[in-house]
Order: C-alpha cells, then structure tokens, then sequence
C-alpha cells in the first residue's frame, strides 16, 4: 500500500480540538491509555467510519484523516506465498518462523521487501499470536517494527480489522479533514459544528482537571503517581491553549460554566 488515502480515527471532542489546533502527536507514555496498544505505538486508524466509531468514546466523534502522498502502509491481511515460507527456512532456519524471527538473521544477511511481507503476514495468520484478533507476542511486535523501519515503511496493520486497524509511526504523515457525529446506527455521519465541538471539550477539560487533582499524589515519594500527575497537568494546560486559540479562530463565546475551562 504505498499511496494516499482517506482513514478515520475515532476520538473525543477534546481531542479533536487539540488535533485541529496542534495536529496528530503521540501523548506522553505515561498517559497512555492503552500502553502501546495491540501492535505497538503509533496512532490507530480505520478504514471506515463504522470501525473507527467504536473507539469513539461517548460524544460518537470520528476524525476524517487524509494520509500524506507516498505513505508506505504494510498490510497485515494474512495472505502470504508459501513458497516465499518456504525459500526464507531453507536460508535462515526454523527460528525464522518464530516471533523473535530477528535473531535467526545472520548480521551480513537481509530479507528482500518483499520477504519481509509475506514473512509478517504468514505470522499474522498463525492462531498462537492471535491471528486476527491482533493479539501478537511482544517480540513479534517489536521486531516487526524495526524491520519496517529499515524498509521505510510508515505503519502497518489490517485496514478490515475493526479490533486493530492501521497504526502510524509518524504523526506528521496524517492530516485531520473533518470532525464528524456519528449516528446510532454506527455508520450515519454529519460534520461537527464547531460551537458544539468547543462546548464539548470545555467540558471534558473541566472533568479532565478535577480528575487529575482527585489523584494528586500526597508524596513525591510515589514516583509513578507523580510522573502521571505531573504528565497529565502539562497535557491539560497544552489542551486549555488549544481550546482557547479554537474558540478565537472560530470566534466561538463559551457561557460562563463552560467558559470555566479556558481560566488557568
């Protein structure tokens, strides 16, 4: 895959704004969710609305993502050539098959592109790293990465899969089009008004404030707790920019309740 294309990534009005003002970035490992996710860091997307709507959280937003030209995605569909299977045992051995494949691969040898595909693709087919469910061994993973890396590929991933996706390395490869409402049915869509859009993260913004103070450590003595506290109070005053220069582009007034939200 190797061109262009439109994705969605679903995700929350707060969110949206600090993508619209500050563009994709990758948020700080200590407020991660989800860690790494399934096949490592990176931002997640789908290839339709309906799929990108499931992690979209209450308000239902997905991003409409236009790709950059040239973006070399690695499809994770589980089609491989046998033979290619074949032709990398008899080379590298056995190990090869394995998920730590990287260490069967002598330092003065290397795979072709083309190998390296059909290599990832036949381990994603196998059921003991999860297959379809994406749920792939950590050294699998991180071997994959590394090797696409060297190739130069930009992400990878299986752009049918509503559990995994596509994910991104690179940030500034992807560009946000549009913010939309996704309906009940989970695949009817209407733009997000951006008033609406600003009223909403004000008030995730208050929530995320609150939060981040209920569980403010009471010692630095907990340095986890106040790695994420610390994390989290940069991330909220990035967020409050965001939401301000939104509201001035867009020449949006907040009522005084949610207004709250843009006072440091």
């Amino acid at each position: 895959m190797h061109s262009n294309r439109t994705l969605f990534h679903g995700t929350t009005p707060l969110a949206a704004v600090g993508i619209s003002v500050d563009k994709f970035r990758l948020i700080d490992v200590e407020l991660r969710p989800y860690t790494d996710g399934a096949i490592g860091p990176g931002l997640y997307l789908a290839s339709t609305v309906e799929s990108a709507a499931f992690y979209a959280g209450n308000e239902h937003l997905v991003l409409k993502v236009e790709t950059a030209p040239g973006i070399r995605i690695l499809p994770l569909d589980g089609i491989y050539d046998a033979q290619v299977i074949r032709s990398l045992r008899r080379e590298f051995g056995v190990d090869v098959l394995e998920a730590d494949f990287a260490r069967a691969i002598p330092l003065n040898k290397h795979f072709e592109r083309r190998e390296l595909s059909h290599l990832l693709n036949y381990l994603w087919s196998r059921n003991e790293y999860g297959g379809k469910l994406g749920l792939w061994a950590a050294d699998l993973t991180r071997d994959a990465r590394r090797f696409l890396k060297r190739y130069r590929y930009d992400g990878f991933g299986d752009p049918n899969s509503s559990g995994i996706g596509i994910v991104i390395f690179n940030p500034s490869l992807l560009a946000m089009c549009e913010v939309l409402v996704v309906g009940p049915d989970g695949q009817s869509c209407a733009s997000a008004g951006p008033q609406k859009l600003a009223e909403l993260a004000a008030h995730q913004l208050i929530e995320a404030i609150a939060d981040a103070d209920s569980v403010r450590p009471s010692s630095v003595a907990d340095n986890g707790k106040e790695r994420r506290y610390v994390a989290s109070r940069i991330e909220i005053e990035r967020l409050r920019r965001c939401l301000r220069r939104f509201c001035d582009e867009n020449a949006i007034t907040l009522d005084v309740g949610t207004g709250a939200a843009l006072e440091a």
